[in-house]
Order: structure tokens, then C-alpha cells, then sequence
């Protein structure tokens, strides 16, 4: 079950395709800025904000969402090694 402290609030730098895709390209996790090497499922929830999932080297997992009304972004990690 997932809790509110699951998520972190995070800087991300990302392009939108014509689509309207979010394409992030690097978010901040543990004090460090890492690039994002693949970009997986993206969905909107119900509350209409935007998840996407992400992987960095590692390989590590994880969610990125963006809230559109407030322009802010949070991160959680799905998997991957915890020395991060």
C-alpha cells in the first residue's frame, strides 16, 4: 500500500512532444541530478496527475508525477538498488 511519505518532491527537466508526452530528461533524488536513460508507461490518475515511469543507471526504477495545477513534481522509487 502506498503511503504519502512514499513520495518525495523533486526538480525534473523534461520537453512535452507533440503528443503532449512528458520526456523527462533528468530529476534530483538524493541530492544528486541524475539523467534519465529510458522513459517507460506514462497515465494520468484520477486526481489528473501525470505518472511516468523512469529508469536511471543502475539500472534503477522510478515513478515521476507532475501535477499540471500546481506545476510540481514528485518522485518515488519502484526498484532497483537503495544506494542512491
Amino acid at each position: 500500500m502506498e503511503k504519502p511519505s512514499d513520495w518525495n518532491p523533486t526538480a525534473v527537466r523534461a520537453t512535452f512532444d507533440l503528443e503532449g508526452r512528458i520526456r523527462p530528461q533528468t530529476f534530483v533524488w538524493g541530492g544528486q541530478q541524475w539523467p534519465v536513460t529510458d522513459v517507460g508507461r506514462q497515465w494520468t490518475d484520477d486526481e489528473g496527475l501525470h505518472h511516468v515511469l523512469v529508469m536511471i543507471s543502475g539500472p534503477r526504477t522510478f515513478e515521476l508525477r507532475f501535477d499540471p495545477a500546481q506545476l510540481r513534481w514528485e518522485a518515488k522509487r519502484v526498484s532497483g538498488p537503495e544506494t542512491v
